[in-house]
């Protein structure tokens, strides 16, 4: 089970590389209208595979029970919120190719801002996505090292290293929330994602509002020469519209710009931070391990070279000791013979 455990995380982290990689090869914000729905259809297809493989990889982790399981379930709801973005403006941005071609309505087709905010979010995303799952990569080779779960002072340090990153998440996440009040000042604590589902709402309302006018419109096209008082009212009503929807539009992206300069900002330095303490993690797991083997092999070492000395201390011992039982019959044999002879002598006499 853990090898198949470990299959997994590998595969995992192949997609996370895959969809990582295939971002970075094409700059989004110098790809036209068409280009970005294809890129942003096509990391939202890799994307939803990934969740899938996440989520299951999540229930696997859950069945071990064990103390200091990795949890993923984060993860999986960050996954998901991005993911309910990325639906957002592909709706959006297909609405706009609608309009044109069965409305006559002329949009700007190309927002370079917005691809490239919605990239690097992306991007952003599977850093922390690749962070989390290295995380279970390491806990899983902590898990199957038996010097480690033999040794005490190899555990007592890793203990601590996850106390340690756990210190360091919880400070980084009161870093990132006091940044975020900072930047906001007094206003209602909402986050970017809300204020950039608020938005989009509205331009969808404001949409469904120019596009209602616009029918209308054609329809009195169609009446009589007498309501040509009442189209001319209505068209510019609608131009009207069409002005605040272009305003709109306009500062909203500016807004949710200027929002996610702030919020991409502190979590390319959060997982920087992150980033570093897995590699330092890593590092001191490998030096434990390296170290209990070698301690291992000392111990072995010793031991066999001090059962050949012992025994042969013991053969010498025994030699001296059978050597020592002779020398006594030999001894016993003379004192016999010494008493016969004055046996003799004295019959003699």
């Amino acid at each position: 089970m853990m090898e198949k455990l470990k299959q997994r995380v590998e595969n995992t982290i192949t997609t996370i590389n895959d969809i990582h990689d295939s971002l970075n090869i094409v700059i989004w914000k110098k790809l036209n209208q068409k280009g970005f729905v294809f890129e942003l259809e096509r990391s939202a297809k890799k994307i939803k595979n990934l969740l899938l493989d996440i989520e299951e990889l999540n229930r696997e982790l859950k069945l071990l029970m064990e103390k200091n399981t990795p949890e993923l379930d984060t993860l999986i709801i960050e996954i998901n919120k991005q993911l309910e973005i990325i639906e957002t403006n592909l709706a959006l941005e297909k609405a706009k190719k609608f309009k044109e071609e069965t409305l006559d309505i002329l949009e700007t087709q190309e927002v370079p801002e917005l691809y490239d905010s919605i990239q690097q979010k992306i991007i952003i995303l599977m850093l922390r996505a690749r962070n989390e799952i290295e995380k279970v990569k390491t806990f899983l080779l902590v898990k199957d090292e038996p010097p480690i779960r033999k040794g005490n002072t190899a555990k007592a340090l890793v203990e601590i290293i996850q106390k340690q990153e756990n210190e360091l998440r919880q400070a980084k996440e009161r870093n990132l929330e006091l940044k975020r009040k900072n930047f906001f000042g007094s206003i209602e604590e909402i986050s970017t994602a809300d204020i950039e589902k608020g938005l989009h709402e509205t331009d969808k309302l404001l949409t469904e509002s120019v596009t209602e006018s616009k029918k209308a419109l054609k329809n009195h096209l169609a009446q009589l020469n007498y309501v040509e008082g009442s189209f001319i009212q209505l068209k510019n009503e609608i131009e009207k519209i069409e002005d605040q929807h272009s305003r709109f539009t306009k500062k909203s992206l500016e807004l949710i710009k200027d929002l996610k300069k702030e919020r991409d900002f502190a979590r390319k330095i959060a997982l920087e931070v992150e980033q570093e303490t897995i590699a330092v993690k890593n590092s001191y797991t490998h030096q434990l391990l390296d170290f209990e083997k070698r301690k291992s092999e000392i111990e072995e070492k010793i031991k066999q070279k001090y059962q050949k000395e012992t025994e042969k201390l013991k053969n010498e011992i025994e030699e001296k000791r059978l050597s020592s039982v002779n020398l006594m019959k030999i001894v016993e044999e003379q004192e016999k013979e010494i008493k016969i002879l004055k046996q003799k002598l004295e019959k003699g006499k």
